[in-house]
């Protein structure tokens, strides 16, 4: 028996060991207690959340309409299998991963009708186009989102503050994809923020000189592999938490700002390839690459 973070307890929908089964098979295959994955699943008797992870295998073929008849769904993890088909939207989850799985082209609709959800993994998905202006006004509400190695196009909002305050960091995996404009402007709440190898143009200043009178959590920032030009700003006095920052392979230019020296708790800074010069403050020394 599994426990839930909300602390209920949790049956499995199905385990299987790796291999290559097919999901309509499996649909109508045994348990161990001597039933099939429907009736397991759909027991009126439990009213207990569910975890359905069934991930990194090689599963196939269509989704069975169980899934969408789980009202009680709270983590969805398929990544790294072969399914066909579409989520149904009747269910509701927090956690939502299907990494790897090749939802696309269309971006998923369904997500429109999840009003729980605080974790998405849709990485890796063959997804194509611009991302919904409704997905982006979710972002007020996930807390940790994957949409990194797919094919997004167009610009990303700025990222709004959570509706209700959340003790917990939030972390953005935007990378490999095709975004492009500015940087956005971010929540002070986000920790971790990934637009590496994107098409993001012009400066650092609309992401960090915006942040006036404010202390954000960010901790990770990686830029690496844009189109950013123009000089570092020098406004990095309201990000003290930054420890790794990346900004390799940009087009910058100038030197080093003086407010960069404030960042006592950086650890790793990466400037290669771009073009920047004179002289390298000395209180960034441990952490250069």
């Amino acid at each position: 028996m599994a426990t839930s973070m909300r602390g209920k307890s949790i049956r499995p929908l199905f385990s299987i060991d790796s291999g290559d089964v097919n999901l309509a098979e499996l649909h109508e295959a045994d348990l161990e207690a001597g039933e099939d994955v429907e009736s397991h699943a759909l027991d009126d008797e439990d009213d207990n959340e569910v975890l359905t992870d069934a991930s990194y295998n090689m599963l196939s073929g269509k989704l069975p309409n169980v899934i969408g008849k789980l009202g009680n769904l709270e983590y969805l993890d398929l990544s790294g299998n072969l399914f066909e088909g579409e989520v149904s939207e009747i269910f509701n989850a927090e956690h939502i991963k299907i990494r790897g799985w090749n939802i696309g082209p269309l971006f998923p609709v369904w997500f429109r009708t999840q009003k729980l959800i605080w974790d998405v993994d849709i990485s890796d998905g063959g997804i194509l186009g611009e991302v919904p202006t409704w997905f982006w006004n979710l972002t007020s509400q996930i807390r940790i989102l994957n949409l990194s190695h797919n094919q997004f196009v167009g610009e990303v909002p700025n990222i709004s503050p959570p509706s209700i305050e959340y003790g917990d960091p939030w972390l953005m995996y935007l990378g490999s994809n095709n975004f492009s404009g500015p940087l956005p402007q971010i929540s002070t709440n986000v920790s971790l923020l990934d637009l590496s190898k994107n098409s993001f143009s012009k400066g650092l200043s609309n992401l960090l000189c915006e942040a006036k009178n404010k202390s954000y959590k960010l901790e990770i920032l990686n830029l690496e592999g844009n189109d950013l030009s123009e000089e570092i700003p020098d406004c990095w006095m309201n990000w003290p938490e930054l420890r790794f920052l990346i900004l390799r392979d940009n087009n910058l230019i100038g030197g080093i700002p003086k407010s960069m020296e404030v960042l006592s708790n950086l650890q790793s800074l990466d400037l290669g390839r771009n073009r920047l010069n004179g002289p390298f403050p000395s209180s960034l020394g441990n952490c250069i690459k």
